[in-house]
């Protein structure tokens, strides 16, 4: 039977180790779960053939403990290949890379609580919500939000609760103030009468001018003054 496609590891693109092979290990086991695979001898198998050819050369160089029975086949590989791939992870850089990250101009605060999520499963913090609760505090695009969180010292939860309501209440506010512009060709028309308005009042005032001076001229009477 025809095996489905799947991306190898691989083992030389830059960036660390460690978590990337823990994320392609999760990805394979979802994948050997849409295939209900569960054997594990079949499991082991497949892990060696989808990782690629310089992971199962890896494999055969690394002190694996003998497996006695078929149950544990598969757990046996995984995590060889894990504790020799989770040794590569520079806590250091992965810490960096969670303080670089700042909220994009478009991105709700949900996602970027995800993402930051994502990002801290590498750098071993001892209070996992606190550190995204800063970054947040620190690197997100609101003003209004950064100024509550430093003044109540708000949790995660409490924090990005109350970031959801500033962005539905701006999002309302957006919706409203954008139903102004449909007034704004009464107010254009307003202008153009109320210049008419004066328009004719000048004319008027030449007028009685002309007919005060005893001017009864044509020319006087159609004077029109500059707008």
């Amino acid at each position: 039977m025809a095996l489905p496609a799947f991306a190898q590891f691989d083992m030389r693109m830059d960036g660390n180790l460690g978590p990337r092979w823990r994320k392609w290990l999760d990805r394979f086991e979802r994948l050997t779960t849409a295939m209900a695979v569960s054997e594990p001898t079949r499991m082991r198998a497949l892990l060696l053939h989808y990782a690629g050819h310089e992971v199962d050369e890896l494999f055969d160089t690394l002190i694996v403990s003998d497996v006695t029975d078929d149950v544990n086949a598969y757990q046996t590989a995984a995590n060889a290949l894990t504790d020799y791939f989770t040794p590569k992870t520079n806590t250091a850089f992965e810490i960096y890379s969670f303080r670089q990250a700042t909220q994009g101009e478009t991105e709700t605060i949900d996602n970027y609580a995800t993402r930051l999520r994502k990002l801290a499963k590498s750098c071993d913090f001892a209070n996992v919500d606190r550190e995204i609760a800063n970054q947040i505090i620190f690197a997100c695009q609101s003003k209004p939000l950064r100024r509550r969180a430093l003044r109540d010292d708000l949790s995660l939860d409490k924090l990005i609760a109350a970031a959801r309501a500033l962005e539905l209440s701006e999002q309302q506010a957006n919706a409203v103030e954008g139903g102004t512009k449909a007034d704004r060709p009464i107010n254009a028309t307003t202008s153009v009468i109320r210049q008419g308005t004066v328009h004719i009042q000048k004319s008027q005032f030449w007028r009685q001018r002309c007919a005060l001076q005893l001017d009864q001229s044509p020319r006087c009477y159609n004077q029109t003054p500059t707008r």
